[in-house]
């Protein structure tokens, strides 16, 4: 039975068909499309041996010109490092993050207590963020609710 249904004459010109297709894709891909990769292999290492020397020059340049700047920057740049590191940790300090990976809290509108994200889950939290987006937007919303995922609004 199965040497009845390989030996057929369809199933023969079938293989033999995808036999041919599969040798003319192999040859397109090796005389149209690789010679193009190969030329975009060779122009992106001549930009790149371009830059390079460019940044060379460039470097040469500003070393000249900055040597005599050099000993006043360091100076200079170490105070206003330790500056930066101490507002960078006051910021940090400042802003309330939150704990369920949304991002800084939202600034409340008036009427909401600043200590309202303290216990809220992730569901709470969402619905809250919500709601103080409706209001900054001018919708008055009273509540809302979570359905299938989703916050929604009842007016």
């Amino acid at each position: 039975m199965i040497r009845e249904v390989f030996f057929n004459r369809w199933s023969i010109g079938a293989i033999g068909l995808l036999v041919i297709v599969v040798v003319a894709c192999i040859l397109w891909y090796n005389y149209t499309t690789m010679p193009l990769s190969k030329e975009a292999a060779k122009v992106a290492e001549k930009l790149r041996q371009w830059e390079a020397t460019k940044k060379v020059e460039q470097a040469s340049v500003t070393s000249m010109k900055d040597e005599t700047q050099n000993t006043e920057k360091l100076t200079i740049e170490a105070r206003d490092h330790e500056k930066i590191s101490n507002e960078i940790e006051m910021a940090k300090a400042e802003v309330s993050v939150s704990p369920h990976g949304f991002g800084s809290y939202p600034d409340l509108p008036l009427g909401f207590s600043p200590n309202i994200w303290s216990n809220a889950t992730i569901e709470d939290e969402l619905m809250l963020r919500v709601r103080i987006k409706l209001l900054k937007q001018g919708i008055d919303v009273t509540n809302t609710v979570m359905i299938d995922g989703l916050v929604d609004s009842p007016f």
